[in-house]
């Protein structure tokens, strides 16, 4: 279980060294954090329950190794839900403008592991009917189609 000391310290350590950001492509929310001190790295990676690598990048010859991990999804929303009241006013806008973004995406927001299942189903389309992606896309749509009510839900 995560103590609210733990929570302050990771907030103080993403205010000062930490990135809140989307992506441009996808609008793809992600909490990034790197800096030179690999155990400080660790200790907020594990204290976020992240399972994410910690990138070791030399930016240039002569400075030091800068550790890097991100958390993208879900959980850097929950996240920066989580620190908003401990953050900077910069960073509280940032975030602000992040989840504004993110709200107000034009599908439903339906999770990493559900976007993952729907994308494995195609592929299995496309291999066990032999056809494109668009076809086994069209295929997958309708089977799911086939499943709701007329109420728009589905059995």
């Amino acid at each position: 279980m995560i103590t609210l000391r733990q929570i302050d310290w990771v907030a103080g350590i993403l205010d000062g060294e930490g990135s809140f950001l989307i992506t441009k492509r996808n609008n793809y929310p992600k909490i990034w954090l790197g800096m030179t001190d690999l155990d400080i790295v660790q200790r907020v990676r594990n204290i976020m329950n992240s399972s994410t690598k910690i990138i070791n990048r030399k930016r240039i010859p002569k400075n030091k190794e800068v550790y890097e991990f991100h958390l993208s999804g879900s959980l850097a929303i929950q996240w920066m839900m989580t620190l908003y009241p401990l953050m900077s006013n910069r960073r509280r806008e940032k975030i602000r403008e992040i989840l504004s973004t993110w709200k107000s995406q034009e599908y439903t927001w339906i999770g990493e592991a559900a976007r993952k299942r729907r994308f494995r189903a195609i592929q299995g389309i496309m291999k066990s009917k032999g056809v494109s992606l668009e076809e086994a896309t069209a295929i997958f749509e309708s089977l799911i189609k086939k499943e709701e009510n007329t109420d728009g839900t589905i059995q």
